[in-house]
């Protein structure tokens, strides 16, 4: 399989093949690939096309994936060359690509990916295309969307294609894969990133503020409700919120309240948990306030260095 994962790794890093729900593997052309279940599927005379929509919230996302083409050495020749085509024909891309560095696997196919944010009928998104190439062919695969919600099944669709061996490897010119960093989005399908002196950078999603530096991650929720089903006689508020919301993102491998305090007036819980998403193994601390924020560290001494007590995770609001 090819190592789709190892030229993106600087705009995302998720180990998802455990959490996204997939059918049954298929050929198309020269690969192999597994179906995101729920996805709705055409067939084309050259391509492949998976679409999802959410229509009470106005997102979708696109992926097309093309029959391979004859073509030369050059992989980057080669992206430019689906760029001026494939690209241009489906859309109208506002910016040139950030380009990410090429990579080539161990059964010799280099891989070529760029980002850029586009126009359509009026509508904007962001696309990337990711253009493989081999034994004298080259596969691209077109994406399309406007929102970061479909990220976990278009890449773990990307990281299931399998590919044959290629007779010789391809030709990465040194001097033309130049990496940027992007600003329309990075780490995800991101739209917004705002950066502070101080080394956090903050995302905003759905339902929270997404914070980050080191090996850190503090989720700000905007508006967590809490209704009389979260509130004694139904247990207490930190249990409460600690197993419905906490739980249902991380598995808990342990759990204190070693950093609360009888002067505060915090809901506090943390722990040793693993992310279901990422497979990674974090410490998490949970601060309930009036508002809600979860961080998860790569380890306890790091949590410990960024919060040393509930109010300093209560602070992060101020990235809000």
């Amino acid at each position: 399989m090819i190592k789709t994962r190892s030229f993106i790794i600087l705009l995302f890093w998720l180990q998802l093949l455990t959490v996204v729900s997939f059918s049954h593997t298929e050929k198309f052309d020269i690969v192999t690939y597994t179906s995101p279940k729920g996805w709705q599927k055409e067939t084309g005379a050259n391509n492949i096309q998976f679409g999802k929509e959410n229509g009470a919230h106005g997102t979708f996302c696109i992926v097309m994936m093309f029959k391979a083409l004859p073509a030369g050495p050059d992989s980057r020749r080669n992206f430019d060359a689906a760029r001026e085509t494939l690209v241009k024909d489906a859309v109208s891309p506002s910016a040139a690509p950030d380009m990410q560095t090429p990579v080539i696997d161990e059964k010799g196919w280099t891989a070529q990916s760029g980002f850029a944010p586009y126009e359509n009928e009026g509508k904007q998104g962001v696309l990337m295309l990711v253009s493989t190439t081999g034994n004298n062919k080259v596969l691209n695969i077109l994406i399309l969307t406007n929102s970061d919600i479909y990220q976990e099944v278009v890449f773990a669709f990307v990281d299931s294609i399998v590919f044959p061996d290629a007779k010789q490897h391809t030709k990465v010119p040194n001097d033309r894969h130049p990496v940027t960093t992007s600003t329309c989005l990075k780490g995800r399908f991101q739209f917004t990133e705002p950066k502070f002196d101080d080394g956090w950078n903050a995302v905003e999603r759905k339902d929270w503020v997404e914070v980050s530096k080191g090996g850190t991650k503090v989720y700000l929720y905007y508006i967590f409700p809490m209704g009389n089903e979260m509130r004694p006689p139904n247990g207490n508020i930190r249990d409460n919120i600690w197993n419905k919301v906490v739980k249902d993102r991380f598995t808990i491998i342990s759990e204190t309240e070693q950093r609360s305090s009888i002067y505060s007036q915090n809901e506090w819980k943390e722990g040793e948990a693993i992310d279901k998403i990422t497979g990674q193994k974090v410490y998490l601390a949970m601060s309930w306030n009036g508002t809600l924020n979860i961080a998860a560290s790569s380890s306890r001494a790091e949590s410990y260095e960024l919060f040393p007590g509930p109010g300093d995770l209560d602070n992060m609001d101020r990235y809000k």
